[in-house]
């Protein structure tokens, strides 16, 4: 288990999303990763967007490119790490997943390494 208080599981989340883009559309590896909040807490603890954002510059079918990031995404050597408990594609190509329960208590331990100064630092993703 990682105890350093100022792991992210957001950036580790983020770096294996652009490896894995690096691996399937290495023209547009240099395209930022943004995780987000879905809107709804029953879609899991971040989404991403990305194969939506590219399909049209790359000329792809977004949820089929989905679908190859998120196999890329699982043979990354971080993925099984035990930060991320599940991923799937939802709609259009949305890819939402799930952080364990390790994963959400190294976000809790952060914030209290950091007190007032958590979430004030530049953002990561």
């Amino acid at each position: 288990m990682n105890s350093d208080p100022r792991f992210d599981p957001k950036a580790h989340v983020a770096a294996l999303f652009r490896a894995a883009l690096t691996e399937v559309a290495p023209q547009a590896a240099d395209t930022p990763v943004l995780l987000e909040r879905p809107k709804q807490a029953s879609h899991g603890d971040l989404a991403c967007n990305l194969a939506m954002q590219l399909a049209k510059a790359l000329k792809a079918n977004p949820r089929q490119l989905a679908e190859r990031l998120l196999t890329a995404l699982r043979a990354q050597p971080g993925w099984a790490e035990g930060w991320i408990e599940s991923a799937e594609i939802a709609g259009a190509g949305f890819i939402n997943l799930r952080l364990t329960a390790r994963a959400r208590h190294a976000v809790v331990t952060r914030a209290l390494a950091e007190g007032a100064d958590y979430g004030r630092g530049t953002p990561s993703g």
